[in-house]
């Protein structure tokens, strides 16, 4: 995503902010923005972001836990958070879609990232009704040791997908996958789990699917 995509997207949000205003719709939502058009090529994906949400990378084998840990290691944990949410110190996002959005307003972050890992690659993409940094403080226990928090509902959407990619059907991964997130998010809506509307994305490299069936 070069300079001028990313001034075209800024242009194209401001006027959305003013189809807003001139509708008179109130409110504020996050953009999360993966484009992986030259993905084939070069296996780098462009991601940009407004507001808040996650972005979570993680390897193929994330599910695979230490030989010989797996009472102490009962959880899935190799995953990072790329994405710093748009917020200011009491939680306010500082960057955002919406009526009142101006030209620093909808300016997004970005940032490039190689996806080439031989145990494959998952994006997982969702917005703040499942997890945002700035809902995950880090805890000091009575030892000093720093423990940062994560989403429980995060975690649940980690552990089911790396459950499906052990279970998958590579000849329909797209489609299984996509009623999958409907099947989770519906019952997350059900238990009364979701404090804002959710929305969720993934992306996987065909490498993941490897570790299963032995090729891509």
């Amino acid at each position: 995503m070069h300079s001028c995509q990313l001034a075209d997207l800024q242009d194209i949000l401001l006027r959305t902010a003013k189809e807003l205003r001139d509708a008179g719709i109130e409110g504020a939502t996050t953009l999360l923005l993966v484009d992986y058009g030259d993905f084939n090529i070069e296996q780098w994906v462009d991601i940009a972001y407004l507001g808040n949400g996650s972005i979570i990378h993680m390897r193929g084998n994330a599910g695979m836990l230490p030989p010989g840990r797996d009472k102490v290691w009962a959880e899935p944990y190799r995953y990072t958070d790329l994405m710093v949410p748009h917020c200011d110190a009491s939680g306010v996002l500082t960057h955002f879609v919406g009526p009142h959005a101006g030209y620093e307003t909808v300016r997004p972050a970005h940032m490039r990232l190689r996806l080439d890992d031989p145990a494959g690659d998952i994006l997982l993409l969702v917005t703040d009704g499942i997890s945002s940094l700035e809902a995950c403080p880090l805890l000091r226990d009575s030892t000093t040791r720093l423990w940062q928090s994560r989403s429980s509902l995060l975690q649940r959407l980690v552990v089911s997908i790396l459950g499906w990619v052990a279970s998958a059907n590579p000849r329909s991964v797209s489609i299984d996958l996509d009623l999958q997130l409907e099947s989770w998010l519906k019952t997350f809506r059900e238990e009364d789990l979701l404090e804002d509307d959710a929305s969720v994305a993934v992306l996987m490299t065909r490498e993941v699917f490897s570790l299963t069936f032995g090729s891509a």
